[in-house]
């Protein structure tokens, strides 16, 4: 018989074992092994027993048959990963430059790790022999106690159970001399979900038989048989609701009065909830886009833009094109930028789609995750609806992947692998040959440049359903507040359109990305700012529990009375969060009813779909929070949004500073007046002249394309060159600027000898991060413009320049376009 051979990944992430290592098919497996599969292999030098995903198979092997180790099990008999998630991981490894067994994990939801189990067993021969179990040491309790137990133990619990390092040692002993035997079972660390039912047995036709078998004093168990019939319970309701143990049910068992049986329960977030989303007649605009989309599909992998303002029905037309590949008999994915988005565009596709919809995002628990993991790999679904990781669904026909608020960072990841969604889905499409549609009303620079140069069919929305009037933007310069002695964080302005939008009944957005109370605590008297002692940045006061938090590692401590520096009481708070800005509203408009939507107030599950739903059906009437409520949501009853200072993303050190500034200013704006009632929006700001917020206020994308893309062209930012960002962090400043400046030049070397010295220029030289240092660890970056990404991606995944490896001191982190430089 001809010998295969298995190609796998060991799952443990380390760069030392970052390849392919063969194993032999034993001959029970052939034919059961296969590509995406889970299995256990000896691993090392001491061959301990490991989990490996399995990434080929070939009929030979370099390494000697008499040589090579054997897979031991397999772990599911159905391969965890498809053969396109296989190609899309190895781009993955080789674009992000990160380890292969990262790119082959983030394809799964968490939660299916594999655990080890070691089963003891008695080996009964031994013992006898030896007559361990007749005396009173430890040896013979550990016995006595596992024939007590009457069934197979973990080796943990035995642990437990006896207690301390000597115990564990003479435990491990008595394994190495066989008086106990250990068996390893594998299994997910992730289970499927029972429900327990409980029914009299069937023995007997009538209660009174089954109660003439139970002592009259036996009241739990006589109680038990009283509330059931031959008809199932669930088992935890009746125990709940008598107040039983499981001795009573144990009992009842062993007499063969009742019957137990378990039913497999499928963990839906969505079950209890009944969402309606009637088909709507489509616009003129929107038909249009739909016949461009049915022409363009025609052809293979096609990529396209739907630049539509806020408003203009876009969810809408995604419906359209997802139901058109339900018609073709194919599958759709359907990304959003934000956990606080999912619950309206879930309740628009399950409205309009039902069962044929999973869910997929950070807010559900691993067993919910799984179960819809579990749904979409049986091929029960056919639309795929999430947040960033949601991309790699594994449909087995998907024929549409729809990126909505396709320019919001969110769809990058800050955790290796650092891959962006909208790369990922455009390899994807090209892999399994399928459309790529992106919806926004401002997209990114770099997705309107692609349309640009016929990379992307560009789809308008010119106007709002029912053509709904933009509504009208009014810049609020603040100088002009404080030199009419307004100190207030509201304008004149601002306060009058709120207490006449309460008069009028009608609800009010107020935006601020900035949570927590103050921005910084500061004394007046000597200059003192209360900063963290593991970060470079100031500390921020939340007033709820009156202390100072670090927004980067969680460090608190109380607000102090006196400045710690020269002893004064002129300790004062700066600045505004969200937090603030709620206390003054509520001051101020002590009749209101106001909610507020910040990470702080969205920490539980389901916290987003309770905010979301109270003010949807309108139980407030001030909707105050940051970014998370700037795009995407429609409440009809809004017609006045605030933007408290719009000034805090326009000064941030970035060069998408502009960018963002008008993003989000456009698409918070475009959360009022979204039915027949008329929209205002105050923009506050210092800089009322800056071009982001004039072309913001004039809902002018194009005019802001043209400006920022020059800009762009003449500082050779993306779209024109690309951008890698390798940030090094350590506790030892002085090593790390020592260790960064080695891989520089190291790096200008190597591009030296390799006759590419043209492109030593594409790399800066090393300095400081913008925030220099977050949790007791400084932070050097070296950024790399260049327009050979694959040169540099190829000369950085071959390994670091020697002598500056990563280590427990160091860090190294390569990011491939990011999405932030600070």
């Amino acid at each position: 018989m001809i010998s295969q051979y298995a190609q796998v990944i060991i799952n443990q992430p380390s760069i030392h074992i970052d390849q392919y290592f063969d194993y032999k098919i034993p001959t029970a497996l052939l034919g059961e092994i296969q590509e995406g599969q889970r299995v256990i292999v000896p691993f090392g030098r001491g061959d301990r027993t490991v989990d490996a995903f399995v990434v080929g198979i070939k009929d030979h092997c370099d390494i000697e048959d008499n040589k090579i180790k054997e897979i031991i099990q397999i772990i599911e008999e159905a391969p965890t990963l498809t053969a396109n998630q296989l190609k899309l991981a190895k781009w993955i490894r080789d674009y992000y430059i990160c380890l292969h067994i990262e790119a082959l994990q983030v394809m799964i939801p968490g939660g299916m790790n594999i655990v080890k189990k070691e089963r003891v067993f008695l080996n009964l021969a031994r013992i006898t022999e030896k007559c361990i179990g007749k005396n009173n040491t430890l040896e013979s309790k550990v016995v006595q106690y596992i024939q007590e137990q009457n069934r197979p133990m973990d080796l943990d619990t035995i642990y437990r159970t006896f207690p301390g390092q000597e115990n564990k040692r003479r435990i491990k002993k008595m394994v190495r001399e066989n008086y106990l035997d250990v068996q390893e079972k594998f299994y997910m660390g992730i289970r499927e979900k029972e429900e327990k039912y409980i029914m009299l047995s069937g023995k007997y036709k009538s209660q009174e038989d089954y109660l003439k078998e139970i002592k009259n004093t036996a009241h739990k168990q006589r109680e038990i048989i009283m509330h059931l019939d031959h008809f199932p319970y669930k088992l935890r309701d009746i125990k709940n609701k008598l107040n039983i143990s499981n001795s009573s049910i144990e009992s009842l068992l062993k007499k063969e009065l009742i019957s137990i049986t378990s039913k497999m329960v499928f963990r839906n977030p969505y079950h209890n909830r009944n969402f309606q989303n009637p088909r709507k007649t489509l616009t003129g605009e929107q038909k249009n886009i739909i016949e461009q989309f049915e022409y363009l599909i025609k052809k293979p992998s096609q990529k396209m833009l739907i630049h539509g303002v806020t408003g203009s029905g876009k969810t809408e037309i995604y419906l359209n094109m997802i139901e058109k590949m339900l018609k073709m008999g194919k599958q759709s994915i359907l990304l959003v930028p934000e956990i606080s988005l999912t619950p309206q565009m879930v309740e628009r596709v399950i409205g309009r789609f039902g069962e044929q919809v999973s869910v997929l995002h950070s807010h559900l628990s691993h067993g919910e995750k799984y179960d819809q993991w579990k749904r979409i790999k049986a091929g029960k679904t056919n639309i795929v609806v999430g947040a960033r990781s949601a991309i790699f669904a594994p449909l087995k026909s998907l024929g549409l992947i729809i990126i909505d608020e396709e320019h919001e960072t969110s769809y990058k990841s800050s955790n290796r692998p650092r891959y962006h969604a909208k790369e990922v889905a455009e390899k994807l499409c090209e892999i399994v040959d399928c459309h790529l549609v992106l919806g926004s009303a401002t997209p990114s620079i770099e997705s309107y440049h692609s349309t640009e140069n016929r990379e992307y069919h560009l789809l308008s929305l010119k106007n709002r359903i029912d053509h709904i009037p933009m509504p009208d933007i009014t810049l609020v310069d603040m100088r002009n507040e404080l030199k009419e002695g307004n100190y207030s964080i509201l304008s004149k302005e601002l306060r009058r359109a709120i207490e006449q939008n309460l008069q009028e009944k009608h609800q009010s957005i107020l935006f601020l990305n900035r949570r927590g109370y103050s921005t910084f605590v500061s004394c007046r008297k000597c200059g003192y700012v209360e900063k963290c002692p593991k970060c470079d940045v100031s500390l921020t006061y939340h007033q709820n529990n009156h202390r100072l938090l670090c927004h980067y590692c969680g460090y608190t401590k109380p607000t102090p009375k006196i400045c710690p520096c020269c002893k004064s009481r002129k300790i004062r708070f700066f600045g505004t969060g969200t937090q603030k800005v709620e206390t003054i509203i509520k001051k101020e408009f002590p009749q209101a009813r106001i909610l507020r939507m910040d990470v702080d107030t969205t920490r539980k599950k389901g916290s987003h779909d309770q905010i979301i739903n109270a003010f949807k059906n309108q139980e407030a009437d001030i909707l105050i929070g940051t970014q998370m409520i700037s795009k995407g949501l429609d409440f009809p009853r809004v017609t006045l949004v605030g933007v408290i200072i719009a000034d805090t993303s326009l000064n941030l050190p970035d060069f998408r500073a502009a960018e963002r500034t008008f993003q989000l200013t456009t698409q918070v704006a475009g959360r009022a007046g979204r039915s027949v009632l008329s929209g205002q929006v105050i923009v506050q700001t210092y800089e009322p002249s800056h071009y982001s917020l004039i072309h913001a206020q004039q809902h002018d994308y194009d005019n802001f394309y043209k400006e920022e893309i020059n800009l762009r062209r003449e500082m050779q930012y993306p779209p024109f060159k690309k951008l890698i960002n390798i940030v090094f962090t350590g506790e030892d400043e002085e090593s790390l600027i020592r260790k960064i400046n080695t891989f520089y030049l190291q790096l200008t070397d190597y591009l030296r000898e390799a006759g590419k010295g043209h492109l030593i220029n594409d790399i800066f030289k090393p300095v400081p991060c913008s925030i220099s240092k977050i949790k007791n660890k400084y932070r050097w970056h070296l950024i790399i413009k260049t327009n050979d990404l694959l040169l540099f991606s190829h000369i950085l995944k071959k390994g670091y320049p020697k002598g500056v490896e990563e280590s427990n001191n160091l860090n190294i982190a390569i990011d491939i376009n990011p999405m932030s430089i600070i």
